[in-house]
């Protein structure tokens, strides 16, 4: 049921069926070569027009992409083994949101900014962004579409061209991203593929690309920071998560427990952000462990139609083998499963843990499978506590009627991303960005700050006196010295009146020359 190689190729299969969909080149380094130095050339191209241009071209891609929905949706459903809802909820819909938020806000992001000066009235200054040339992608298999288009959508409009390097088990939907950008008649070889295993990624980051972006796993994210580092080249890292969701006792109950059960099970748990641990206060904890139960008995797995389904197969056999791993040794261990807790491959049963200690391997470990800890706390302090405790920093999310009390809450977790009565719902609106903390990673990817990290800053700035020369320049004095002292003195060390004299010295110090 894996994608396999024979030769220089991979196939890529159906994971409900095993059919063979289609296969993809291992491509190696003079071949990656090759398409960075094709990129290059159109980046250079595209990096003439301006924010306002590119983003006008950038129009062309919604039609197109709305054309090849249903086509896309169908190459996802069976590549990555998700339900089509979900395909097109969490990778059309988000993308045509980036997209968008990029055409119509992008451009005033990266418009020239006047900086205003509090002290250095003499001086003229400007903040510019410019585009890095080629960026490398290299991104997973769980969200293939989404998670390669959505950055690729903030370094185009900075002004760059990207070459992605899509997971192994997944090519053929990433490829589908450079099929869009030809059918809406963009610039050739703006958007490239390479495809391949470890080492085509590797090659891509020694290729002289400009940047990278990584989303994966912790591990391969670690190689890959390392390597960047090596070679001096910026990278943005999108990682893991163990992702927790607190219930407290006035919690919208019933809302709660969809939220966990969609927060767990969407995708099969195969996402960064899923709900991995649940802490619910004492005095709902027995009534919500029910209520959970009961929703997960109606899930629908292995179904004829894929339409009428919640959760599909695993994407792959190696991240089957660690949930069961995982699970086993939870369960060997003393931890219960209400529901589930084991699978017939590639498909693995909705599961509900109790009585989880540390010293289970997932009590800590990102499960990245359909998988819900659930923990009674004494309090919302211990929730906090139990939440924070962890390597990965990605997202959160507080359950509760007191909206006020939410947000207060949500400033005490160290997550990238807090949601209160929700979970992901604003991770895809275009307006915000995304990025976690600790082992989740550094930088941030899609919104206003995804497009920033895209763009290189820099700034220009111009003395306005007309001066031959500037008072620190040289040659140095005793009396400059002096001069220089009372000024600052006056400016940070006196009341106002001192502030005022002081400002005015250091006008006449700099216009004087």
């Amino acid at each position: 049921m894996e994608g396999t190689i024979q030769k220089d190729l991979i196939q890529s299969k159906n994971r409900w069926t095993g059919e063979v969909l289609g296969e993809v080149e291992v491509m190696g380094p003079e071949q990656v070569r090759e398409v960075v130095e094709k990129s290059r050339k159109a980046q250079r191209e595209w990096a003439k027009l301006s924010p306002h241009e590119r983003a006008e071209e950038l129009k062309k891609v919604i039609p197109a992409l709305l054309n090849r929905k249903q086509k896309i949706v169908e190459i996802l459903t069976k590549e990555t083994g998700k339900p089509p809802l979900e395909a097109l909820s969490g990778e059309i819909f988000t993308i045509l949101e980036s997209l968008e938020y990029a055409i119509y806000k992008g451009p005033a992001l990266l418009e020239p900014k006047k900086i205003s000066h509090r002290m250095m009235k003499i001086l003229k200054t400007y903040a510019y962004y410019s585009p890095y040339g080629v960026v490398g992608l290299i991104t997973p298999w769980n969200f293939p579409f989404f998670l390669s288009f959505g950055p690729a959508i903030s370094a185009l409009i900075a002004g760059n061209s990207v070459v992605i390097k899509p997971s192994e088990f997944t090519p053929l939907s990433v490829l589908e991203i450079v099929k869009v950008f030809e059918d809406a008649g963009m610039p050739e070889n703006l958007v490239s593929v390479v495809t391949g295993y470890g080492e085509t990624g590797e090659a891509l980051i020694r290729s002289g690309v400009d940047k990278i972006s990584f989303t994966g796993s912790v591990a391969t994210g670690r190689k890959v920071a390392s390597l960047c580092g090596e070679l001096l080249i910026p990278v943005t890292m999108e990682l893991g998560g163990k992702d927790p969701m607190i219930v407290l006792k006035d919690a919208p109950l019933e809302r709660a427990v969809k939220g966990a059960l969609w927060g767990g099970f969407c995708n099969s748990g195969q996402i960064c952000a899923s709900v991995e641990r649940v802490y619910v206060e004492e005095p709902i904890y027995n009534h919500f462990l029910e209520l959970l139960k009961e929703e997960a008995h109606h899930l629908r797995q292995k179904g004829e139609n894929p339409y009428e389904t919640e959760l599909g197969p695993m994407n792959n056999d190696k991240q089957y083998e660690i949930v069961a791993s995982q699970v086993e040794d939870a369960l060997q261990k003393g931890a219960k499963a209400l529901v589930g807790g084991k699978g017939e491959k590639p498909f693995f049963s909705p599961t509900i843990l109790v009585n989880v200690t540390p010293e289970m391997r997932i009590y800590k470990e990102e499960t990245f499978g359909p998988v819900v800890i659930v923990d009674k706390i004494k309090d919302v302090d211990e929730g906090i506590e139990k939440a924070n405790n962890s390597p990965y920093g990605l997202t959160a999310s507080i359950w509760t009627q007191d909206e006020e009390r939410a947000f207060e809450l949500a400033n005490k977790l160290d997550f990238g991303f807090v949601f209160i009565n929700d979970h992901l719902g604003a991770s895809g609106a275009g307006e915000v960005s995304w990025g976690g903390f600790k082992e989740s990673g550094f930088g941030k990817t899609r919104g206003p700050e995804g497009i920033l990290e895209m763009a290189k800053l820099k700034y220009a700035s111009e003395d306005i006196t007309g001066a031959s020369t500037a008072p620190y320049w040289f040659p140095y004095t005793q009396e400059k010295y002096e001069r220089f002292s009372e000024v600052i003195d006056q400016i940070y060390g006196g009341g106002l009146l001192a502030r005022l004299t002081g400002l005015l010295k250091l006008t006449w110090l700099l216009y004087r020359g």
